[in-house]
């Protein structure tokens, strides 16, 4: 395991240098401008980062022997090699920026539905008694699963918009579950769960605080399909956790899509316009801006991204501590949903100097 952990973080730091060191041969695709009503840099930096995670982590699995071998070969294996349609959709845009949101979305959908008719991995309840009376149904629960996953993978594409946020948000997501399935015996799936975790800490350095490698679509897909996907596992695995955990592990980027989708629609624009109006872009522009205007650029980015870190944490907290407790989660859910919308309310307006 510690082989593979290594593996996992040095080759992502290893093909990170390369994507950067190789920017003059590759840049005019993948390059991304600073122009935009959502950019948040200063100069062009490569966006193709994804690539580093994806053949990082399949070297890293192709290294990594569990004692239960069926979660590899059976489970993770198929997420990985499913998850290339919707990582190949997204490194296209990101090299072409031709490719509507609505084509991602279906095409993450699709890789979805690869998981789950090769290892008939789809969610069976969600302790919800009303929904759980359809989940019995397999056409009901197919299309249910495939709902979820594709919301999380647009989750985690609409938070990346700051130094590390995505992948900070990912981590912080990872962790709790791989304390959840200690805490419930599941080693393997934890040491699956590090191995991702250790893969995403070597584009970290990168990609945190200074902004030099970005995820792309095809990192934030990725990093969101596979998420999504870890989260059905530690509840298919182990019975005693609640699905409840698994979404409240993944809570921020959940509520910002949320909040996002009604936000625009209240507003008549298209669902899919992108703004400057999400939770952690008012931190950046209200409140860490107006405090500390003199910073450079990417260090207020960065900055930003630890105040989202640090609220972030909150759900995913409640999550390890009450997993198998549905009663207590739902009410921890609901009152992250009120913190978010709180302090969405005090960050919508620009802090005083």
């Amino acid at each position: 395991m510690t082989f593979t952990l290594s593996a996992g973080f040095a080759f992502s730091l290893l093909f990170s240098w390369v994507i950067i060191r190789t920017r003059h041969l590759h840049g005019k695709f993948s390059l991304d401008q600073e122009v935009g009503v959502q950019k948040l840099h200063t100069q062009p930096t490569p966006r193709v980062g994804g690539l580093s995670i994806f053949f990082a982590l399949l070297i890293a699995t192709i290294s990594w022997q569990p004692e239960d071998s069926s979660i590899k070969t059976q489970q993770f294996l198929p997420i990985l090699i499913a998850s290339l349609p919707v990582f190949l959709i997204g490194l296209w845009n990101d090299l072409f920026k031709n490719v509507g949101v609505l084509w991602r979305l279906i095409v993450a959908a699709l890789s979805t539905l690869l998981v789950i008719l090769s290892g008939d991995l789809k969610l069976v309840t969600v302790d919800f008694f009303l929904i759980d009376f359809f989940l019995k149904n397999p056409a009901f629960s197919m299309a249910f699963t495939t709902l979820a996953i594709a919301g999380i993978v647009h989750a985690f594409n609409i938070v990346d918009g700051l130094n590390g946020l995505a992948i900070g948000l990912a981590v912080i997501s990872l962790a709790m579950m791989a304390g959840i399935c200690y805490a419930s015996g599941d080693i393997d799936l934890a040491g699956l769960i590090l191995v991702l975790i250790s893969t995403l800490l070597g584009i970290l350095l990168f990609n945190f605080p200074l902004g030099r490698l970005f995820l792309g679509d095809s990192g934030a897909y990725l990093i969101g399909f596979l998420v999504g996907w870890i989260a059905v596992l530690v509840v298919l695995r182990n019975p005693q956790v609640s699905p409840w955990a698994g979404l409240l592990c993944c809570a921020l980027p959940v509520v910002e899509t949320l909040a996002s989708i009604y936000r625009r629609l209240r507003s008549g624009h298209p669902v899919g316009s992108p703004d400057l109006h999400h939770f952690h872009s008012l931190i950046k522009l209200n409140v860490v801006s107006r405090v500390k205007p003199g910073w450079p650029l990417h260090y207020r980015n960065s900055a930003a991204a630890v105040l989202v870190w640090l609220v972030a944490i909150t759900g995913p907290l409640g999550g390890l501590i009450f997993y198998d407790n549905t009663f207590v989660l739902i009410l921890w859910f609901s009152g992250f949903c009120i913190l978010y919308g709180v302090l969405y309310l005090f960050v919508r307006q620009p802090a005083k100097p």
